[in-house]
Parts: C-alpha cells; sequence; structure tokens
C-alpha cells in the first residue's frame, strides 16, 4: 500500500487515500509537472486478470464516467489515471437528509442516462456494482458513476451460471452463481440503489426487498413500484430494459393495480410467482381481492 508523499509513475505525488476495495486501491494524487489533480487506482497484478476496468473505460465517453488518462505498472501493481471527481456520494446525500423529489429524479435520470450508455455498447457492458457511494454528485448536481473494476462485456452466448461479485445489498442474485449475468443485474442494483434512497439502507437479502410488508406507505406508490419490480429475483420479472424503466420512472399513471397484482405474485408460494407474474391476462385474478397487499 501507497503512503503518503510517495511519487509512483515518477510524475504522480501521492497526496491522500480515497478508497480501498475488493478490486484495487485508490489515491489522490497531483501530477507534479501540471499540479492538476487526478486519482490513480493500483491493482495487484495478481488480480488483473480478472479486472476489465481499464479496457472498457478506454472504450467510454460520457459525461458520468470518469475519463482515463493513461495506465503505466510496476512489478507489481497495474496503474490507472482517471478523472478526481469532485462532490458527496449518494450515500453521505441520503444520510444528511438533503434529497428532495426533483433531485431524486434528477439523479435517478442521470444514472438511467448513463447505463443506458453502457449497456448500448457492442458488446454491451454490464457495470455491475450499482451502490450509494459509486454515485458521486458534483457540485453542479451533475451525477458521475465511479469504480468500474467489477464491469464486464456481455457474452450473449453463455449458457452456463457466472459467478462476479458485486457489493451485498446492490447485487443481483445472478451475480452470485445463481444464473447468467446480463445487463438485468444494473436494473436490479439501479432499484436497489433507489431503496436505499427511501429506506436509509440496502436490502438484507432478496427476499427482503420483494416482500410488501418492508415498504411503509410514506414511500410514494409509484416508487415503491418501481423498486420491487427491479429487485425481483428473477431476471424475466424485472424491468426488460433501462429504457422501461425510466417509462415508469416519467409515467403520470394510477400505479395501484401493477403495485396489487406484483404483491399478490410475491406473496404466492415459492415456484408458482414467476409463472404467475408472466401470465398475459390477469383479469381472473384483479377480482379475487387484495392478497399481499
Amino acid at each position: 500500500m501507497l503512503k503518503i508523499g510517495d511519487i509512483i509513475g515518477d510524475k504522480y505525488h501521492v497526496i491522500s487515500l480515497l478508497g480501498k476495495g475488493g478490486m484495487g486501491t485508490v489515491y489522490l494524487c497531483r501530477e507534479m509537472k501540471s499540479s492538476s489533480f487526478f486519482a490513480v487506482k493500483e491493482i495487484k497484478k495478481d488480480k488483473r486478470a480478472y479486472n476489465y476496468e481499464a479496457d472498457i473505460l478506454k472504450r467510454l465517453k460520457h459525461k458520468s464516467v470518469p475519463r482515463l488518462y493513461e495506465t503505466f505498472e510496476t512489478s507489481s501493481c497495474f496503474y490507472m489515471v482517471l478523472d478526481y471527481i469532485e462532490g458527496e456520494t449518494l450515500k453521505d446525500k441520503v444520510l444528511k437528509g438533503t434529497l428532495g423529489q426533483l433531485e431524486i429524479m434528477r439523479i435517478l435520470l442521470d444514472l438511467i442516462e448513463v447505463l443506458e450508455y453502457i449497456h448500448s455498447q457492442s458488446p454491451a457492458i454490464v457495470y455491475g456494482d450499482l451502490k450509494p457511494n459509486n454515485v458521486i454528485i458534483k457540485p453542479n448536481g451533475e451525477v458521475v458513476l465511479i469504480d468500474y473494476g467489477t464491469s464486464r462485456p456481455y457474452d450473449y452466448k453463455k449458457k452456463q451460471a457466472e459467478v462476479y461479485m458485486g457489493s451485498l445489498g446492490y447485487a443481483a442474485p445472478e451475480q452470485y452463481g445463481h444464473g447468467i449475468i446480463t445487463p438485468a443485474a444494473d436494473i436490479y442494483g439501479l432499484g436497489a440503489v433507489l431503496y436505499y434512497i427511501f429506506l436509509k439502507k440496502g436490502p438484507d437479502n432478496a427476499m427482503e426487498a420483494i416482500k410488501e410488508r418492508n415498504y411503509p406507505d410514506t414511500i410514494p406508490l409509484k416508487y415503491r413500484y418501481i423498486i420491487r419490480r427491479s429487485l425481483q429475483i428473477e431476471p424475466l420479472d424485472r424491468y426488460i430494459s433501462i429504457e422501461e424503466f425510466r417509462k415508469d420512472l416519467l409515467s403520470k399513471r394510477d400505479f395501484y393495480e401493477d403495485y396489487r397484482m406484483l404483491s399478490l405474485a410475491n406473496s404466492m408460494e415459492e415456484g408458482k410467482t414467476i409463472e404467475f407474474f408472466r401470465m398475459p391476462d390477469y383479469n381472473y385474478y384483479r377480482s379475487s381481492g387484495t392478497a399481499g397487499i
């Protein structure tokens, strides 16, 4: 681990530690020649084979994605020089209690835009680690999504379960070896971030996230529906795309029937929920009461 005052790459002066995670350590550094500040991420070479971050960031050009300026390496570590993003994490903003409805909407729309962009790449990219600490809100209100250490190109040809970890409470069930990892994992992550915004915590487990009793009435019905729809255990039961998520977010329709049916589906016995919720015509069930609500 580097110390404050160290020089790396013969040009970057270590100022402070910004963060440390499973895929690397990030330092605030000042380039000695220009005095400009950068975030420099250090990745141990024994983890390099599992990290696609540099290759992915070279492909991405978006206002909500940090720029990659250069890479270099030593005998033991690989380094990436990135934009240093000034601002507050979404986690800090939520805990301060300073988020209003309009700001929540703006943050979500910015996240939707950047996710739509990375999912539109060829091949699509699965971000894989949506959580409040990875969402930075700049002083001008713009959102930047940082830390692409768990991001992966999506291989639609894969036929067997995969494993790559995100963050507990925010990673989709399939990221733990329960299925193929697709862009639907990011829809789950976005739902978990919205869960955090309203409840100040991430879901403790996948079942907590889908049960109606865990959502207080103080959360607007539309948001309760969007969160729970995004956090469905099976990817096919979530929104089919980020665009579909956006449509519901901006919709002014009455979500009562949708929410009632989702609650009924999630209250059924294990093994029946998926079949029920995907039924194309559920008028019969609409007249059968309000189970689950």
